[in-house]
């Protein structure tokens, strides 16, 4: 089976959230997630952060305050334990 990193997985984590994913990457992507709790995690803290972005209360920020959220939470995360 094909292994992919954390940070990889990440990747796949916020294409998947934008245009899906399929085959292939798909595949990986669920089995790096039934090994790695660290990924796991970020996937559910990825959609927290996708329904506080669409709640009405964040109906008030500008769109450029939302694309400053969006660019900053998108920075690769700093080489160490469990970004490999």
């Amino acid at each position: 089976m094909i292994r992919i990193t954390c940070r990889r997985a990440a990747e796949l984590l916020s294409r998947s959230r934008d245009e899906g994913l399929e085959g292939m990457n798909r595949l990986v992507l669920a089995v790096h997630l039934g090994i790695c709790s660290n990924c796991r995690t970020y996937s559910r803290q990825l959609g927290w952060i996708e329904e506080a972005l669409n709640c009405p209360s964040a109906a008030g920020l500008s769109e450029a305050a939302r694309l400053r959220i969006v660019r900053v939470l998108e920075e690769p995360l700093p080489p160490g334990p469990g970004n490999e």
